[in-house]
């Protein structure tokens, strides 16, 4: 994907520098089309990665005094208001665009501080020549990754795991506590990756590294008033003013517009303020042929005077293409979810701008969790943490009411406590382990799950093109943090509500999570959801399977029974392969559970997704480690025809 990397070695020679930044760049081209570029000084080398023809030729902002480089990867929105307030003339051809010329100079006037007025998705990366000093930092919500790692007076940051694992003093010493994180949660919490070594820079926040020492500092947090105003009429039209704003700046210029568009309401929303403004846009949807979400998502599409492309799922499709998923996510995203990947060649040529519905304000909790956690039963918020957030308990799996299986190997058992409490840490280093409960689920909602699982889907279609995530501007966040519990909740009356006014046809159209239209009134809405919630409860007690391929969106239970490719391949990397596999998880366990799945005692895709990542990652970037990986070893264009 498009980044920042670069190394500091203050003793390493200029050639060894120079060989350190080509091999590390070596795995981040994944087309041929990627352009990347590199700047050396005494000591430390910084680059970035960009699509090539589609954003321009990248180059490295140098100081006139030349004491300072600047490695700019990304957009800020309020590039003109920021080069008015600094006074920053135009750049010249040939220089660095004019985003990173601006960051640079309020970089050099403000420091660090600097980075609170950047609203954009952005890496950068800045060298002080004079003070042998090095600054990284990304945006607010995290949404494009720079992963660290350090030994000694040495310290190395990519946009992508793999290119740090190409240098020979990184460890590949495996972080038992990233895995398990993944195992129970669907990803991993913290700074934690699935190396001891490499960590995540967190949400919202800079490193800077001098004289062998790194600090990580914290430039913003989502911050929740006390006591926010409950003025409906007056929050509405706060948010509705404010997401035109948004959406009128980010679709501003001249781009060939996409959205992957769904039966929900946020992606509905962004097309609701593009038609609004009459941008033109291709939406598209990837789906079960005949699944209600992409039912809703063409008549969204076509009501709205827009084309719908849509693309069914081919279970087989999956089998071909897990390697390369998990190659591209450094094995940190479920390979079963990363289906984007059979649109991508049709984007390149369709496309230069897709927009994400990714958000922030899609809250762990709905009105009925709030009304009984807040007033009838308060808990504390790990504990409701506990209760929302996905929480596999690896060590005693259940297969059947009277069924678990440890589905660990005895020698990994020692690497992975049960007791080892994962969100109850992950919130200490986050400084959430205080204040209102509503105010610590969103805020673990937004600085661990929203970057490190939802924001991969975004990362897979950033390999092809560029991609702006609107409700993630700092304009949003802003205002995410006046609203109350219910404003933010999963019954998102305020999307709803906005939909409404900018294109009132689409509100008309139901929503996919209830069958109403958006415009059915609170309680309406809430009983349908009650009713359906006591459906789904009703035949998991009978045990009865319901009829899932004329409902859900992509049903990756029915995908394994469904393809005896995929069937054949996930049997093969869990059990097949095992002897020389990851030896993380227990053989006998693993076939109980793949013919559990199979036999349609219960619904496992999600547990059989993690663990056939876990055991792809390993086989690429350990066990396969003294050699190229067979995936990286494929010329750019075979991988373009593979992924096609």
């Amino acid at each position: 994907m498009p980044g920042i990397f670069g190394i500091v070695h203050p003793e390493s020679a200029p050639e060894l520098l120079q060989r350190s930044m080509q091999s590390m760049v070596a795995p981040l081209l994944h087309f041929p089309w990627y352009q990347w570029t590199e700047s050396r000084r005494t000591g430390a080398a910084i680059g970035l990665v960009r699509l090539g023809t589609l954003t321009g030729s990248p180059q490295c902002a140098v100081s006139e005094d030349n004491r300072y480089v600047l490695a700019f990867e990304g957009e800020l929105f309020n590039a003109h208001e920021l080069q008015k307030e600094l006074g920053v003339p135009a750049p010249r051809d040939g220089e660095a665009s004019p985003h990173a010329t601006i960051a640079l100079h309020a970089l050099r006037r403000r420091g660090a501080a600097a980075l609170e007025r950047f609203n954009g998705l952005f890496q950068l990366a800045l060298w002080d020549a004079g003070r042998k000093e090095l600054l990284v930092s990304g945006d607010r919500g995290g949404l494009r990754p720079i992963y660290l790692v350090q030994q000694g007076n040495k310290l190395a940051f990519a946009l992508e795991v793999k290119a740090l694992l190409t240098l020979p003093w990184v460890s590949r010493a495996v972080d038992y506590a990233g895995v398990l994180g993944f195992l129970r949660h669907g990803f991993c919490l913290g700074q934690r990756t699935f190396f001891h070594a490499v960590k995540v820079l967190p949400p919202g926040a800079f490193a800077v590294f001098r004289q062998g020492r790194l600090q990580v500092q914290r430039y913003w947090k989502m911050d929740f008033q006390p006591n926010p105003s409950h003025n409906e009429k007056e929050a509405s039209q706060r948010f509705i003013e404010t997401w035109r704003d948004v959406m009128h700046t980010q679709t501003d210029g001249e781009h060939r517009h996409g959205l992957p568009l769904s039966g929900g309401v946020d992606s509905r929303l962004i097309l609701a303020a593009m038609a609004a403004d009459k941008r033109e846009v291709l939406t598209f949807t990837i789906g079960n042929p005949g699944c209600k979400d992409a039912e809703i998502a063409k008549r969204v599409a076509e009501t709205a005077g827009y084309a719908n492309l849509f693309s069914p799922i081919v279970a087989g499709e999956a089998a071909t293409s897990l390697e390369r998923a998990v190659y591209l996510t450094d094995g940190m995203f479920n390979c079963f979810h990363a289906n984007v990947q059979r649109l991508l060649p049709g984007l390149a040529e369709t496309a230069s701008v897709v927009y994400d519905g990714i958000t922030p304000l899609d809250g762990l909790y709905g009105p009925e969790d709030l009304f009984w956690r807040q007033f009838v039963l308060p808990p504390k918020p790990l504990r409701w943490l506990h209760s929302e957030v996905d929480n596999k308990n690896i060590h005693a799996f259940t297969l059947a009411p009277r069924t678990r299986v440890n589905l660990l190997s005895p020698e990994a058992q020692a690497h992975l406590q049960p007791e080892c409490d994962l969100i109850a840490e992950s919130l200490k280093v986050l400084g959430h382990d205080n204040g209102s409960a509503t105010a610590v689920v969103d805020r673990f909602w937004l600085e661990e799950f929203k970057p490190r699982f939802a924001a991969f889907g975004p990362q897979l279609l950033r390999s092809i093109v560029d991609v702006r995530c609107p409700y993630f501007d700092n304009r949003m966040l802003d205002l995410v943090g006046t609203l109350t519990p219910l404003q933010r909740s999963s019954y998102k009356p305020l999307q709803r509500a906005a939909i409404s006014a900018l294109t009132p046809a689409l509100a008309r159209i139901p929503w996919e999570r209830t069958g109403l239209p958006l415009t059915a009134g609170f309680y309406r809405t809430q009983g349908r959801r009650a009713a359906n919630a006591l459906r789904r409860r009703l035949n998991a007690a009978l045990r009865r399977q319901p009829a899932t391929s004329d409902s859900r969106m992509i049903d990756y239970d029915e995908m394994i029974r469904n393809s005896l490719k995929l069937q054949k391949k996930v049997a093969t990397i869990m059990i097949e392969r095992w002897p020389e596999g990851s030896r993380v998880f227990n053989r006998n366990s693993l076939r109980l559970l793949l013919a559990e799945h199979m036999n349609r005692s219960g619904n496992f895709a999600e547990i059989i997704g993690r663990i056939v990542t876990v055991e792809t990652w390993h086989k690429l970037f350990v066990r396969d480690a003294t050699r190229l990986s067979r995936i990286a070893a494929k010329a750019p264009e075979q991988i373009y025809h593979m992924v096609a």
